[in-house]
């Protein structure tokens, strides 16, 4: 309920950054992004991507994630 996302764009790379502000884990999110990229980098976390996915490890409580996606 208090999962703040922040994305920063350029023609290049994308960086998506993800604050759980909530006493809660964020369990296996997915973020969609809005189309496909060849690279990613995680900071934080561990993941994968698939296509225009990328699957992240748990998120912990008053925790953060961040990757940068890259064409």
């Amino acid at each position: 309920p208090a999962l703040y996302i922040q994305c920063k764009k350029d023609e290049h790379a994308m960086a998506v950054g993800l604050w759980n502000y909530f006493a809660d884990i964020v369990t296996e999110p997915v973020i969609e992004l809005d189309k496909k990229y060849s690279d990613i980098r995680f900071l934080d976390c561990t993941g994968e991507l698939k296509g225009d996915k990328v699957y992240l490890s748990d998120i912990p409580a008053f925790g953060f994630a961040a990757f940068e996606v890259r064409s």
